[in-house]
């Protein structure tokens, strides 16, 4: 459950984000999970695949020198025309704990220009997102929680 390895008391949907290579048809799919098992580290992990999605490469995590502190949840890949592959996604790495009730979550963005091997990366906010200041649901007016989202786009 990726829910109780983040910091704060929201919930981190399984989604997976695909996007084609438009100049060799690579799918790459990214998503979030814990980087090994047992562990409360999530990190934004990424596979492709050559033939069609037939089969897939291991997941690996995106990169060390993106994902060194904090979870990194709710990925979006795109590839632009001239291959350059871009990524965002929310990040804790600002909270105290993940035993923390709140996390303070941030959008990152990194930018990779030969296929996902090496990324230049960036903070797109200043200011973290509180994850305690944003009880309410989308679900039932008495079924109030922490939700920070269920996915960004790119």
């Amino acid at each position: 459950a990726l829910n109780a390895a983040v910091p704060g008391e929201f919930r981190v949907p399984p989604f997976v984000s695909v996007a084609v290579d438009p100049r060799n048809g690579r799918l790459v799919a990214v998503f979030a999970d814990a980087s090994g098992p047992g562990s409360n580290d999530i990190d934004v992990l990424v596979s492709t695949s050559d033939n069609g999605g037939r089969t897939w490469t291991a997941a690996r995590a995106v990169a060390d020198v993106i994902m060194r502190e904090g979870d990194q949840m709710q990925p979006e890949i795109a590839i632009d025309r001239a291959g350059r592959w871009h990524l965002a996604w929310l990040d804790t790495r600002r909270s105290a704990s993940d035993t923390s009730a709140q996390g303070l979550v941030d959008a990152w963005y990194a930018r990779s220009d030969d296929g996902g091997l090496t990324w230049r990366s960036m903070r797109l906010t200043e200011q973290p997102l509180d994850s305690t200041r944003t009880n309410w649901s989308p679900f039932a007016a008495n079924f109030v929680l922490q939700f920070v989202g269920d996915y960004i786009g790119l």
